[in-house]
């Protein structure tokens, strides 16, 4: 379960933030764990099809010996038209159980 906010404080600034509780069930492998999970971040407007911005994120410990993972996270969306859009994360790993880096390409298509 997750709930996500943002809060417009300019035209061209809007903050971002989440928080939640993930259940994660059984695993023959790992003595999995429960744990909340949380995000705050910024998007900048650039103009009227470019945004850029950084979010930071946490989740909690998922098995027991692993440290809390945080990750900071920049991302590009670009609205290429009325109908298609292109976004790009990056992530770079902070502690030692996160990821140590990642990159995700999106392309969106918006009907109508």
């Amino acid at each position: 379960a997750q709930m996500n906010a943002y809060q417009v404080v300019s035209p061209t600034v809007t903050l971002l933030a989440s928080a939640g509780y993930q259940w994660l069930g059984k695993s023959s492998t790992y003595r999995l764990k429960d744990g909340a999970l949380a995000m705050i971040g910024a998007d900048f407007k650039m103009d009227k099809a470019l945004d850029l911005g950084i979010s930071a994120n946490y989740i909690g410990s998922i098995a027991q010996g692993l440290s809390d993972q945080i990750t900071i996270s920049p991302f590009l969306s670009w609205r290429a038209d009325k109908h298609w859009g292109v976004t790009a994360y990056g992530l770079g790993g902070a502690t030692r159980s996160s990821p140590d880096w990642g990159a995700v390409f999106q392309l969106t298509y918006y009907p109508g």
